[in-house]
């Protein structure tokens, strides 16, 4: 086999000894990657050890990989390392050094390097160096709902990199092999797939690349640039079909049985169960929710008590699956659109909850919780972003809440709105702000903060820049406030009118507090 590597001709050695001929490998002859495992031996990608063996099942630790990855880049960046355990004579240093300067690798405090690395984090690598290729296809996998890097491992899949086991899971927690790895870039080579460094560069300065090892990963940031092309979790496992079946009659338990062929720690089983039940839409039907291991089996309990009956329930289904019949076939703009209008027309502010200092609707329902608007029409700030992100990710939209603070009649105060994915790109949206009653108290509808930037926002709007993704593509609201926009309440004239002298109940804090605002700035 003389085929080289088409995507670089790699130079990295992994492993001790001089070069084995392949065919020698003691233990290589009846393995299911002897030939990608010849093929790595002979283009110099890895060596055998002195014992004549090869040790396909042996792991490879985050150093060796950095190294794979930094040369597949075919690049020769430097930066300064913060890390403060890569030595500085490190073997792998120069590897850091290339990708912390590309960005691809957050330049932290810690790398752990002699960690052994997991598959969705060797995926999630591997694929950030194909940052302008789209996911086609969706995830199938049995074992979706364990994936993090779901946009990585989805493009390396439809490229034929990556496939699920015989049970159809990619077991993403697991440990990755040198025979893996050696079939990964094997893979590659045969299929001529090749690392662009022109587009590496491009992703570096439009800030594409978004990978962090397992303890500082951040899913809610990942899934808000990374739209999700997963089939349902319930489709793709019947356990967790009969688990939302559980939900949406509102029972009291479920036990999700372990199968042998799991590969999964248990810990990590019960955080993405319980991670798979808070970001569905039954979470806010539930009073309590607890999720266990059944010892001294391996099997999963949840239990659960909810806030409403199974009739209302299903009514505020009705309300969503409407919803996303309407958003069907629709842009990610118009999808949006959609939902602000919906929450806006549907919902008025909570002041008399608010000022109560207790939120109080009903003795299991607060006004900052989104079954208020969907079940009383009313809400506060907490309640319109929570009802936003559910009905984004219920269209299939990238959407996260921020947590921050804005400018009121009493100055500076807590506040909650929205971060969305619109055809890749970022923007504020506050439904709350868009929503205001006039002194009359006729209900507005508005687009003052609809999909609008981290400029625009700051305004008058704060927030932990260092914690939540750049906005910075300008604004989509420029043309947006027209007749017709405001047709379904009658508004348009009132806006058009007068409405900032109007409006003093909840908007005229823009001149009142101009000085306040200059002094904190």
């Amino acid at each position: 086999m003389t085929k080289k590597l088409a995507v670089l001709a790699l130079t990295l050695v992994l492993g001790l000894g001089t070069k084995v001929n392949a065919q020698t490998f003691k233990d290589v002859n009846n393995h299911w990657a002897k030939t990608p495992i010849e093929w790595a031996t002979e283009n110099n990608i890895f060596k055998g050890y002195p014992d004549g063996t090869f040790k396909p099942e042996k792991t490879i630790t985050r150093a060796e990989y950095i190294k794979i990855i930094s040369n597949l880049t075919g690049l020769n960046k430097t930066a300064s390392l913060n890390f403060k355990d890569v030595p500085k004579n490190a073997w792998y240093r120069h590897a850091m050094e290339n990708l912390v300067g590309l960005t691809l690798i957050k330049n932290k405090e810690s790398l752990n390097p002699n960690l052994d690395i997991d598959r969705d984090e060797a995926f999630g690598m591997l694929g950030q160096l194909l940052p302008y290729k789209d996911q086609l296809n969706k995830l199938n996998f049995a074992d979706n709902f364990t994936i993090k890097r779901h946009r990585d491992i989805g493009v390396l899949k439809d490229l034929g990199i990556v496939s699920g086991d015989t049970n159809n899971r990619v077991n993403p927690y697991k440990k990755i092999t040198r025979a893996e790895v050696a079939t990964i870039l094997y893979n590659m080579a045969n299929k001529s797939i090749q690392v662009d460094k022109n587009e590496l560069e491009r992703a570096r300065q439009e800030n594409k690349f978004d990978f962090d090892f397992d303890e500082r990963f951040d899913r809610s940031i990942y899934d808000l640039f990374n739209k999700k092309l997963m089939e349902l979790d319930k489709s793709s496992d019947r356990q967790i079909a009969s688990l939302f079946q559980t939900l949406d009659r509102q029972g009291s338990s479920f036990i999700y049985k372990k199968d042998k062929n799991f590969n999964i720690d248990t810990n990590n089983l019960i955080s993405d169960l319980n991670r798979l039940i808070s970001q569905s839409s039954y979470k806010m039907f539930m009073e309590s929710c607890g999720v266990n291991n059944l010892y001294p089996s391996e099997n999963i309990k949840c239990e659960f008590t909810y806030n409403i009956n199974k009739g209302d329930a299903l009514a505020i289904m009705n309300k969503i699956n409407s919803i996303k019949m309407e958003a069907e076939g629709k842009s990610d703009y118009e999808k949006v659109k959609i939902i602000h209008d919906w929450i806006v027309n549907n919902t008025r502010y909570a002041y008399d909850e608010y000022l109560s200092k207790k939120y109080k609707i009903t003795d299991k329902i607060t006004a900052d919780m989104p079954l208020a608007i969907f079940k009383y029409g009313k809400g506060v700030c907490e309640s319109y972003a929570e009802t936003f992100d559910i009905l984004a990710k219920e269209v299939g939209l990238s959407s996260i809440l921020i947590s921050g603070k804005a400018y009121g009649l009493n100055g500076l105060g807590e506040h909650a709105w929205n971060l969305v994915n619109i055809n890749g790109k970022i923007y504020h949206i506050d439904t709350t702000w868009d929503d205001p009653i006039s002194s009359t108290g006729g209900d507005m509808l508005r687009y003052d903060y609809f999909l609008i930037d981290d400029t625009k926002m700051s305004k008058d709007h704060t927030w932990d820049k260092g914690k939540y993704p750049k906005a910075n593509n300008g604004c989509l609201n420029n043309n947006i406030k027209n007749e017709n926009d405001y047709l379904n309440k009658n508004q348009y004239n009132k806006y058009n009118n007068g409405y900032n002298q109007e409006d003093n109940y909840y908007n005229n804090y823009y001149n009142q507090d101009n000085n306040y605002y200059n002094n904190y700035n």
